[in-house]
C-alpha cells in the first residue's frame, strides 16, 4: 500500500518529514523542530492555527532552545488576530530558560 502521509487534499512536498507514530518529543538540539514542519503542511493545506496550536508550537521550539523561533510565533499569534493566554506566556519564559549564556 501507499505509505505517503496524505494531509488534507495535498501531498508533502519534498524535503517534508512529518513525524510518525514513535517518534520522541521534541528535545534541546532539535533543530527545526518537527512542530514547525506540520504547521508549515497545515498553512499550505489552509488549516487554521489556533491559541492551542500556536501554545503547541510555542513550547516545542522552547523545548528545542529556539526562543527566537517561539517569539517569532507569538508575534504572528498576535498578527493572526488570536490572543496569548498564561500558557502561551509560559511556554515564551520557558524558551528563555533554555537560551545558553
Amino acid at each position: 500500500g501507499d505509505s505517503t502521509l496524505k494531509v488534507g487534499n495535498s501531498q508533502p512536498k519534498a524535503g517534508d518529514s512529518p513525524p510518525k507514530a514513535g517518534d520522541s518529543p521534541p528535545k534541546a538540539g532539535d533543530s527545526p523542530p518537527k512542530a514547525l514542519r506540520v504547521f508549515e503542511m497545515m498553512q499550505r493545506d489552509g488549516v487554521s492555527a489556533n491559541v492551542i496550536t500556536y501554545n503547541a508550537l510555542i513550547s516545542a521550539c522552547g523545548i528545542c532552545g529556539e526562543a527566537e523561533e517561539a517569539f517569532t510565533l507569538a508575534a504572528q499569534m498576535k498578527r493572526d488576530g488570536l490572543q496569548p493566554d498564561q500558557i502561551t506566556y509560559s511556554a515564551l519564559i520557558t524558551a528563555c530558560e533554555k537560551v545558553p549564556p
